[in-house]
């Protein structure tokens, strides 16, 4: 048998898998080339619209040999000019192609049926298209796209089954202000888009919200309304240059979660300490509680006054670093009350470790003397890229405890009167 023949015969086999494997082999492939797989035969006609997942992203449908025009240039004058006006055309030749497929995909499927799955998008007027089809969603990511003053909403109001949406470095129209009122959204996360603020007026299923990066701290930056099912909120900030600190009684307003996390990426410490009375009322429910990247030069006693808030914390987990990126660090001072107990805290995890040991010691004494019901700390050693700038962070400082010598004269250092035969010590190299 003939080369041809065979692939001929091998065509035919995979052509007798069931569907959902040749759906999922489709998933594999970029738009352009599943749709393309399409025409191959009347077996796999009707399979791209089955695809349960589209990723839209127009690189997939610049022309072979055109990638060259997007190059950086710095020649000047007209024969630059010409180049970015043919980038300029073939860039939209290639947003009209990949417009054109996904609105025939999209409008196949429509009516879709109520489960049907999630789509990434990143072409506003798909939704004016098909807008049955984008009513069934009910996962939605939308990626580097700037949308203007009535996109954001008109999103909302048209994907009215949508459980989760994904933002991620997208850009608003005037005012910057985004306002949710959804009534099945449960999964928020936005990352380094550039909003003044997110009011979450009406959401009431929302379980998970997180907000990453943003590029100024306003009065507006996050409020929670009717929101009565919110478990967990993430707050994660690395724009090193802002200096202003943001209160969480004022932001955590209305809420009553029971998970917070707090990434602080190595750069200035942005939460405010303050009273426990403003925020005993807000953490009631809060049972655990993760704060990672606090830097040695941030201190670590202000983490305390998050402690004293949550009276019924059962788990802390903090994560050190030592790693740095060239960004300004900031100490929080904050004086932890003498004889302050905490009755609930069962475990304690940390992460990392400083190269001047005696930081870390003299911080988990203080925890020691606080949780007088702990029952576990887990200690391991960090080895992974920064979140920062992708570098290798260092294995955690050298003085991590690793032989079994050195483990055992640590344990001696943070326990005091005999307290170390009531809970157990864990430490993973």
């Amino acid at each position: 048998m003939g080369s041809a023949d065979e692939e001929a015969a091998a065509g035919g086999l995979i052509s007798k898998l069931p569907s959902d494997v040749l759906v999922s082999i489709l998933e594999r492939l970029d738009l352009r080339d599943a749709v393309r797989a399409g025409v191959l035969s009347s077996r796999w006609r009707c399979l791209p619209k089955q695809l349960p997942r589209l990723s839209l992203n127009v690189d997939d449908f610049l022309p072979w040999g055109q990638g060259d025009l997007f190059d950086d240039c710095d020649t000047g004058g007209e024969e630059e000019d010409d180049d970015v006006a043919a980038a300029d055309y073939v860039l939209s030749e290639a947003g009209d192609k990949m417009v054109r497929v996904a609105t025939a995909l999209l409008a196949s499927r429509s009516p879709a049926p109520a489960n049907a799955a999630d789509a990434h998008v990143i072409a506003r007027n798909l939704f004016d298209a098909c807008p049955a089809a984008f009513g069934a969603l009910k996962q939605l990511t939308i990626e580097s796209v700037k949308l203007g003053k009535h996109d954001f909403p008109d999103i909302l109001d048209t994907c009215t089954r949508l459980e989760k949406l994904y933002l991620f470095n997208c850009f608003p129209g005037p005012g910057g202000l985004w306002q949710v009122r959804h009534e099945r959204l449960t999964d928020i996360r936005i990352s380094l888009c550039g909003i003044h603020g997110v009011s979450l007026e009406w959401v009431p299923r929302l379980e998970q919200f997180a907000f990453q990066g943003w590029f100024w701290t306003t009065h507006q930056l996050l409020s929670f309304g009717h929101v009565p099912c919110l478990t967990t909120v993430t707050l994660s900030h690395d724009i090193a240059h802002l200096e202003e600190t943001l209160k969480l009684s004022r932001i955590m307003a209305n809420t009553a979660v029971k998970d917070i996390r707090l990434n602080f990426r190595g750069n200035n410490i942005w939460v405010q300490p303050e009273s426990s009375r403003r925020l005993t009322d807000l953490f009631r429910n809060l049972t655990n509680l993760k704060i990672r990247n606090v830097h040695h030069k941030c201190g670590l006693s202000w983490t305390m006054f998050l402690l004293q808030s949550a009276p019924h914390l059962q788990e802390l987990y903090i994560k050190l670093t030592d790693h740095e990126c060239g960004v300004v660090k900031k100490n929080v001072d904050w004086e932890v009350p003498i004889g302050f107990k905490h009755y609930t805290l069962a475990r304690i995890t940390i992460l990392g470790f400083y190269s001047t040991e005696e930081t870390v010691v003299t911080y988990i004494r203080h925890l020691l003397q606080a949780a007088i019901n702990l029952e576990e700390i887990d200690m391991r050693e960090n080895a992974t890229y920064c979140e920062i700038c992708g570098h290798m962070e260092p294995k955690a400082g050298s003085r991590f405890p690793r032989t079994d010598e050195d483990k055992e004269t640590f344990r001696k250092r943070i326990t005091t009167n005999g307290r170390s035969a009531i809970f157990k010590i864990c430490i993973r190299s």
